[in-house]
């Protein structure tokens, strides 16, 4: 057999072996793939509540979110998740601080979860459960992956 081919098959026997003793382990690059997913989602919501705080606010609050006061704390938001998703995307390779950013996102999330909740009957029927259900699901998936952000990649 040549060289490669058993170089190959034995990294490959070595990678089951290692899955199947610590089924988590061997997930790990997928729950970073997720991780890094929600960075990219927090930045991009930022620079959209940043670009056209009207459109951002629209879809959370409806049509009371127009006018320029309420663009600043539109943009703000946006800065904030700006700053989530780039924590997110610059710890990528640091398994630790990427958790620690993924929980800071969850904690985020949750707190518009609360807010909305704190005006939900104010709010536009569909919005409010839309944004329920997205900030639920990024908590959730926060949930799920950091606690198995266990090793750094380099």
């Amino acid at each position: 057999m040549n060289n490669t081919v058993a170089t190959t098959l034995e990294t490959a026997g070595a990678v089951t072996r290692q899955a199947a003793l610590h089924p988590l382990r061997a997930m790990e690059p997928w729950y970073r793939r997720i991780a890094v997913e929600l960075g990219i989602v927090y930045v991009g919501l930022g620079v959209t509540a940043l670009a056209v705080p009207e459109t951002a606010g629209a879809v959370w609050i409806g049509t009371g979110a127009t006018g320029r006061d309420k663009a600043v704390l539109l943009r703000a938001l946006g800065g904030r998740d700006i700053a989530l998703g780039a924590g997110v995307l610059l710890s990528a390779e640091h398994a630790g601080l990427l958790r620690r950013w993924v929980l800071l996102g969850a904690f985020s999330d949750f707190v518009d979860i609360l807010a909305t909740a704190a005006g939900f009957t104010e709010l536009p029927k569909w919005r409010r459960w839309l944004v329920v259900l997205a900030s639920g699901g990024a908590v959730a998936t926060a949930v799920v992956v950091a606690p198995n952000l266990t090793q750094s990649w380099n």
